[in-house]
């Protein structure tokens, strides 16, 4: 457990427990909340986590960039284990049990990956409005986004 963060009382996000195309990628269910993946370019994707069902229509400016008009080409793969979010230069991974995140470039790099753990030690817990991502990382990775208000 991060000594900075005590996660002892957050809970991991829930399995995944549906799936649901969108226009610009994918959303799923995980217990009350929903994550959505959309698709920003063929290289970009945003990842949202609602609050109390619904996601932040003002969210903060860690990333600015205006929508394309025409959402870049991607696909969602359903398995039983897993979902897939496809472009050309990328995909994202989502284990549904226990969930978990990863991206993948197209040559088999890993842009990023859910540091593995159990229950509040899970790479992405909740506790009320309040989120903690841990992940795996690499000397030289670098973090952008992290979305301070």
């Amino acid at each position: 457990m991060n000594p900075l963060i005590n996660t002892q009382f957050f809970h991991p996000i829930p399995n995944v427990s549906g799936v649901q195309q969108t226009p610009r990628g994918v959303e799923l269910t995980v217990g009350t909340e929903r994550v959505a993946i959309d698709v920003v370019r063929d290289d970009i994707v945003r990842l949202r986590l609602s609050t109390g069902g619904s996601f932040d229509e003002n969210p903060t400016f860690a990333a600015c960039f205006k929508w394309p008009e025409a959402t870049p080409l991607f696909s969602v793969e359903e398995q039983d284990d897993k979902v897939i979010l496809k472009t050309d230069k990328i995909h994202v991974v989502v284990d549904r049990n226990p969930f978990s995140l990863s991206a993948w470039r197209k040559d088999g790099s890993c842009l990023f990956e859910s540091a593995p753990g159990e229950g509040s030690d899970s790479g992405l817990v909740t506790l009320n409005d309040t989120f903690v991502v841990k992940r795996r990382y690499e000397i030289g990775d670098a973090i952008y986004g992290l979305g301070e208000k």
